[in-house]
């Protein structure tokens, strides 16, 4: 029996195969296809700031304590976010929580990364998108509206 054929079409077909199990396995190690209207868990690059100017209310974006020893990003939904220093930089990241599909909103929730030592005029750079931020000064604060409320007021940028 002579054997080339098969040879020949196991050529053709193990490439194949291979490819499918690396997009298979490229699919699984970045977590999940995200849902309708959902997100997967992992890493986001981080929001722009969004400041109402008028009362100076930090509703999304990143702003740093005035002692530069605490980093504060409002984002939605939730995570966790993560601070990476040297004696050049800080890099951070955003993990992002998991959100089910069809979600149309939900809170901006405030997480904070410490620094072992203030900020000073290390640039804080971005881990996902590598673009350099520049966070606000800011302290938790009530807001003009509400006595019940806190909230971050910021002042300037740092850098």
């Amino acid at each position: 029996m002579d054997m080339r054929p098969r040879r020949l079409a196991a050529a053709l077909v193990v490439p194949g195969m291979i490819t499918t199990l690396l997009m298979v396995g490229g699919c699984a190690a970045t977590g999940c296809t995200p849902p309708a209207g959902g997100r997967c868990a992992g890493q986001q690059p981080l929001p722009p700031d969004q400041l109402d100017t008028s009362s100076k209310v930090l509703f999304s974006g990143v702003g740093m304590s005035p002692d530069g020893r605490t980093i504060i990003v409002i984002v939605q939904c939730g995570g966790r976010l993560v601070a990476r220093e040297s004696k050049n930089e800080v890099l951070l990241t955003w993990i992002a929580g998991s959100v089910g599909p069809g979600v149309m909103s939900c809170a901006n929730v405030p997480l904070t990364a410490h620094l072992r030592r203030p900020l000073g005029g290390r640039p804080v750079i971005d881990g996902v998108t590598s673009s350099r931020l520049h966070p606000l000064v800011c302290h938790l604060g009530h807001p003009p509206w509400s006595s019940r409320f806190y909230v971050y007021v910021c002042t300037t940028s740092t850098n």
